[in-house]
Formats: C-alpha cells, sequence, structure tokens
C-alpha cells in the first residue's frame, strides 16, 4: 500500500518496486518482519534500561535482577547459551510457519500477519489499513531507534542527545 504521507505516489529511490510485484510483497513482508523484531528490541532495551526485570532466576545461577542491572550488550551476554538458544528456536518456529503456511504470501496467500488472536476479524476493512499502516511506520521508526541505540552504545558521541 502506498501511504498519504508521500502523497499517494510510491516512494522507491532505490528501484525495488520495479523488479516485479512478487518481490516488491517479499521486500514489504521482510519489512514488516524486520519492523516487529526491531519494536520488541527496541522495548526490550528499554525496559533493560530502565531495570525492569521479572522475580526469580534464568537458571540456578543468574537473577533476572542482576541482568536488568547490567547494561543492555551485557544484560545478553550474560544470558546463558541455554536461553539464547530458546529465544532463537522460538524465533526459528515463528519464522517456519510463516513461511510454510499455504498457499505462500508470494503466491496468493495471506499476508505475514500473526493475527493467532483474531484480532482483525472484526474490524472494518479501513480501520485495518489504518493499524496495518501504523505497524509498518512503527516497525520503520524501532528500526531506526534500534540502531541509534546501538551506536550510542557502541560510539561515543554518535547520538548527540545521550550523555555519555
Amino acid at each position: 500500500p502506498v501511504s498519504r504521507p508521500t502523497g499517494g505516489r510510491l516512494w522507491d529511490p532505490m528501484g525495488f518496486a520495479t523488479f516485479s510485484d512478487e518481490s516488491l510483497i517479499w521486500f514489504r513482508a521482510c519489512e514488516l518482519k524486520h519492523g516487529r523484531v526491531a519494536m520488541l528490541a527496541t522495548a526490550g532495551w528499554i525496559v533493560n534500561g530502565l531495570h525492569f526485570s521479572f522475580p526469580g532466576t534464568i537458571d540456578y545461577e543468574t537473577s533476572f535482577a542482576s541482568l536488568a542491572a547490567k547494561p543492555p550488550l551485557e544484560a545478553w551476554a550474560g544470558v546463558p547459551l541455554g536461553g539464547k538458544l530458546q529465544i532463537l528456536g522460538w524465533i526459528f518456529c515463528v519464522e517456519a510457519a510463516s513461511e510454510m503456511q499455504k498457499p505462500h504470501y508470494l503466491k496468493g496467500g495471506d499476508f505475514v500477519t500473526y493475527d493467532w488472536a483474531e484480532l482483525s476479524k472484526n474490524m472494518s476493512p479501513e480501520t485495518l489499513r489504518r493499524k496495518q499502516e501504523a505497524e509498518l511506520k512503527n516497525g520503520r521508526l524501532a528500526m531506526v531507534g534500534f540502531m541509534s541505540f546501538l551506536a550510542a552504545n557502541n560510539i561515543a558521541g554518535s547520538v548527540p542527545m545521550v550523555p555519555h
């Protein structure tokens, strides 16, 4: 879909939309999936930065509170290997499930929705389109935001408003 802020015209400076309709759908699916991951990563970075944690331990030795007390990248480094593998395994399962649906979204099937709670079932088409457009834009912002978190963490002075 083409959004209103671009004046109803497709903004595509790299020419990705000129390959084929199938490739444009694939790029849009990638953008949506990466945006969703970036929204989760950004929320996780903020939650860790506020030092929120679950009670208890992540394994028999590492408490959630001890990880929440560390900066985000150090906290990730402190997660036991088994925990990291569980997270990556869950991501793999969600991705595999979305790519194995029949028919595939590139072959006319439903687009990548993940609406397991069927919240969109009772929405009007206009409301659904507005919410999908908002999700796409929020994902774009989250991709930029998360990259700025990484830049601020790794390159002193790269994000002017973040004190070091």
